[in-house]
């Protein structure tokens, strides 16, 4: 499966091979390995130092609920008691895990990738020479770009309780809230 392994027998070695192996990594712990009292403060301690925890799965000779709650707590990704089914099932539990942090990936890189473009539309609206304001179909402002502030000489405390018909010219009045009618009833609308 293109799987590398690298083995350690205790938490003070595994620290010093994290230390320049941390990226692509998914850890395999035993609860109970030297070095430490277990793997649960091995990893508390690893958050306290603020030290890279990769992905880890959770390995146990004993079955108990309340570790494997904790473990998860910090971060173990599937907690698995030793049986002797436990190397028979260990490839699918990878294989699985492998594909969920993949997705996360993508759905991470997805997220900053819209925040991105979300913060390129808003720079190019807040410095726009035109006036940019969003209503609701409560007739209530949503959003105004500082550039509307400048155009019409309001502050924000002048507009936190006004509504877009008290700013609008008497005379424009209904031929705006004829248009918004006609928005708010098909989006595609132009």
């Amino acid at each position: 499966n293109n799987y590398h392994v690298h083995w350690v027998e205790d938490f003070t070695k595994a620290d010093d091979w994290l230390a320049i192996n941390c990226d692509d990594v998914l850890m395999i712990v035993d609860y109970s390995i030297a070095g430490a009292k277990n793997a649960q403060e091995w990893i508390k301690a690893r958050i306290a130092k603020g030290l890279c925890n990769p992905p880890f799965i959770m390995s146990t000779g004993q079955g108990d609920e309340r570790i494997a709650v904790e473990m998860m707590k910090l971060g173990a990704r599937d907690y698995l008691v030793k049986d002797s089914l436990l190397l028979e099932r260990l490839p699918d539990i990878i294989k699985r895990l492998k594909d969920e942090l993949e997705k996360e990936q993508r759905l991470e890189a997805a997220e900053n990738k819209i925040h991105e473009i979300s913060e390129f539309y808003k720079n190019i609206i807040e410095n726009a020479s035109d006036g940019v304001v969003l209503i609701n179909e409560q007739n209530k402002f949503v959003y105004i770009s500082s550039s509307s502030y400048k155009l019409f000489g309001y502050v924000l405390s002048d507009t936190e309780n006004l509504t877009p018909d008290e700013l609008t010219h008497p005379d424009d009045l209904p031929k705006v809230i004829a248009e918004l009618g006609k928005v708010f009833s098909n989006p595609n609308y132009s």
